[in-house]
């Protein structure tokens, strides 16, 4: 990895390969129930990529979609049954960024609560009761996001039927050439 800034490097996509891979090893001895995660490249050519990235903060916010996505989906789930712990990546480019749409097929959200998250605010105090969630990770995430050139924000969200989350990063111009 080349060092760009104190805290920016050059990330391979298939790290996120590995990182992926792993996660719900890690999920599943901290929460229980393991994840399948299928990973879709919508151009072949995008596992050569990189991103500008601090790892961390990429872990972190990969780390949150998929809590949030597998918190959705158990919360839909009907008791005594066994959640269909089920998410989607698909990686394309766009523009300069690598997108990453996480979907899931979880309980969905509100059109307010969607809305409140995209224009950075958290989930209301309603909705939080509600739902035992409150947003500030996902606001927290964003922000990471942001800090790295891209961007965060829920593309669709259908009450019942799950939610898509897009988060985007700045693709290295050189690895584009090669």
């Amino acid at each position: 990895m080349k060092i760009l800034k104190s805290w920016v490097v050059l990330y391979p996509i298939t790290n996120f390969n590995k990182q992926i891979i792993s996660w719900p090893v890690r999920v599943s001895v901290r929460l229980g129930n393991p994840m399948n995660i299928v990973q879709e490249f919508q151009d072949e050519s995008l596992k050569s990529r990189s991103i500008l990235v601090d790892p961390f903060c990429f872990a972190l916010i990969v780390d949150n979609l998929l809590s949030n996505a597998k918190r959705a989906i158990e919360e839909k789930t009907e008791e005594g049954k066994d959640p269909d712990l089920r998410v989607s990546v698909i990686i394309s480019h766009d523009n300069g960024f690598i997108l990453f749409e996480f979907k899931d097929l979880g309980n969905g959200m509100s059109e307010d609560t969607m809305k409140s998250l995209n224009e950075g605010g958290q989930v209301t105090t309603k909705e939080a009761s509600a739902s035992g969630v409150h947003g500030l990770g996902f606001h927290f995430c964003r922000e990471l996001a942001k800090e790295m050139g891209g961007n965060l924000y829920v593309k669709e969200s259908t009450l019942g039927v799950g939610t898509t989350v897009v988060l985007e990063l700045r693709v290295d111009p050189e690895s584009i050439k090669s």
